[in-house]
């Protein structure tokens, strides 16, 4: 079967740090929270090329546009949910954005990708 939150595990290195980048400017995100996201430093930023990602941040931008492909299935005829869900408080995440769960790193991500996936299974 077909795991619509792994799509990006087919895409080649390049493809999915262009898509991430696209993803981060839909989802209005400052360098700051770009950075948080990929687990990357400030030095490593300077020294990497822009679409260069490191074998455990394209496992991060791979979960991160997996979530996306979620949320498409999701809200399919809502684009505007679709890319302010990551803003907007959520109970399940008790009040919290489900940004903000993303910005505290592995179990974060891990947690809202989780909670996609339970969604979609419902």
């Amino acid at each position: 079967m077909l795991d619509p939150l792994g799509s990006a595990d087919c895409l080649s290195p390049d493809e999915v740090a262009q898509l991430v980048g696209k993803l981060f400017d839909r989802w209005q995100l400052d360098e700051q929270a770009r950075r948080r996201l990929l687990g990357t430093d400030r030095e490593a930023i300077a020294a990497t090329p822009p679409t260069a990602l490191t074998p455990e941040q394209l496992d991060r931008a791979r979960v991160l546009l997996g979530i996306h492909a979620g949320l498409r299935l999701l809200f399919p005829e809502n684009s505007a949910i679709r890319w302010s869900w990551v803003h907007r408080r959520n109970g399940a995440f008790d009040g919290r954005a489900p940004l903000d769960l993303l910005l505290e790193g592995g179990e974060g991500i891990a947690r809202v990708s989780r909670h996609v996936r339970s969604d979609l299974a419902t």
